[in-house]
């Protein structure tokens, strides 16, 4: 029984995939205030531990108490209500849309203008006046922020770090992912990114093709093809999909009527009013 100062603890918990035994009798009493860690190779087990006690897997033998519940059966949800939870889809969509949110203010404000005209040429913006030290160093503040929030999202998901997640392979792949989109397009970073994320895996489903006594296993070819569809989207469309063009809604709306003072002067009247007074100064001038 817990004697009441354990705020997770496990008896002899076990999990089991079929006939491999993933978890064997774990026992963990962890007290309040202490601070427990866990640490392995990887394989170890140590991602199977955090998903038995935030309730991913249930065990299939022995108990989980938290706070002195047991928990054996409990959705995640459910789990997290007792003060013990992980990073899902539903925090990562939530941070997201503020990103997009901030980004897209960001843009359309006089810091993003002023970024804009950076990108665009940046000598000719500090010629203008443009503190392009000052807005860069924002820009790289900015990022490095959101940069910070995917990584503590990124960690509390998988529960474990480890430097081969970040190798130079996956900056490689960020930029990539802008590349393909659109540089100039909010929407086509984020359109890159899934594609970049997707099509990999889609192509592990692509069929196998037999010819004669040799087939063809092109699931096992999917990254050379998935490079060459990226040559060839860059020759195509260097400027990337989008381009500096943004996805939105605004084909949806009723166009406008244009304003009267955009009009020029006597236009209505199939020539401006200079021109008509010119006209009749000269017609006035052959008849005398």
């Amino acid at each position: 029984m817990d004697n009441g100062n354990s705020i997770l603890k496990t008896d002899k918990a076990t999990i089991r995939f079929g006939g491999l035994v993933a978890v064997n009798e774990l026992d963990l009493n962890v007290g309040r205030g202490e601070i427990f860690g866990l640490i392995g190779p990887n394989g170890a087990g140590k991602t199977t531990i955090f998903n038995l006690l935030t309730g991913v897997y249930e065990p299939t033998s022995g108990d989980i108490r938290i706070n002195g519940t047991r928990v054996n059966g409990l959705r995640p949800f459910q789990i997290s209500r007792l003060g013990v939870s992980r990073t899902n889809f539903l925090w990562v969509g939530f941070f997201a849309v503020i990103t997009v949110v901030v980004v897209h203010n960001i843009v359309k404000s006089d810091t993003g203008r002023a970024l804009v005209s950076i990108r665009e040429d940046e000598l000719a913006a500090e010629a203008m006046g443009v503190n392009t030290t000052r807005y860069k160093v924002t820009s790289f503040v900015i990022s490095s922020a959101f940069a910070g929030i995917a990584g503590v999202l990124f960690a509390h998901y998988n529960k474990f770090l480890s430097t081969n997640d970040f190798q130079f392979i996956k900056s490689f792949e960020v930029i990539i992912m802008i590349v393909l989109g659109g540089m100039g397009s909010m929407t086509g970073a984020i359109v890159g990114a899934i594609v970049v994320t997707l099509l990999p895996e889609l192509l592990r489903n692509l069929p196998d093709i037999q010819l004669g006594a040799t087939v063809f296993k092109f699931a096992d070819l999917r990254l050379v093809i998935f490079a060459l569809i990226l040559i060839l989207t860059m020759i195509l469309r260097p400027q990337g999909i989008f381009g500096t063009n943004e996805f939105g809604l605004s084909w949806l709306k009723r166009p406008r009527k244009k304003d009267e003072g955009t009009s020029a002067v006597g236009a209505d009247a199939g020539a401006p009013i200079a021109e008509q007074k010119e006209a009749k100064r000269m017609q006035s001038e052959d008849e005398d």
